[in-house]
């Protein structure tokens, strides 16, 4: 059998393992930040994406704004009531419902009667 080599030291022996964690752990780091720099490159494209969809947005958004605007003015609501028979007037003071406040913050119904 052959005799044991005592040249070489105990600690020299786990020199070869100890590379080896490094460079795994080497690696691992590595591969996360490449997964991590793929993931901030798709999300930049995403966003660049969004972003360029902003001005045909804000566009319709003013669009709509002024047709809502139109659409509400009291000129168009009086020529809608007219146009559907429609005529509102105010109501009655026997018809007006108020809130009172209670002093224990109790939201009490009351009709106002007429004076």
């Amino acid at each position: 059998m052959p005799r044991k080599n005592r040249k070489i030291s105990a600690a020299a022996a786990h020199t070869p393992a100890k590379a080896i964690a490094a460079i795994g752990l080497a690696a691992i780091a590595a591969i996360a930040y490449l997964s991590l720099q793929s993931r901030n490159d798709e999300l930049g494209r995403e966003i660049k994406a969004l972003e360029r969809a902003i001005p045909p947005l804000e566009k319709e958004l003013a669009s709509e704004q002024r047709n809502w605007t139109a659409a509400k003015s009291i000129q168009n609501m009086q020529l809608l009531l007219a146009r559907h028979g429609i005529e509102m007037s105010w109501p009655a003071e026997s018809q007006i419902v108020r809130l009172v406040e209670e002093t224990d913050d109790a939201v009490k119904y009351q009709l106002h009667a007429s004076r």
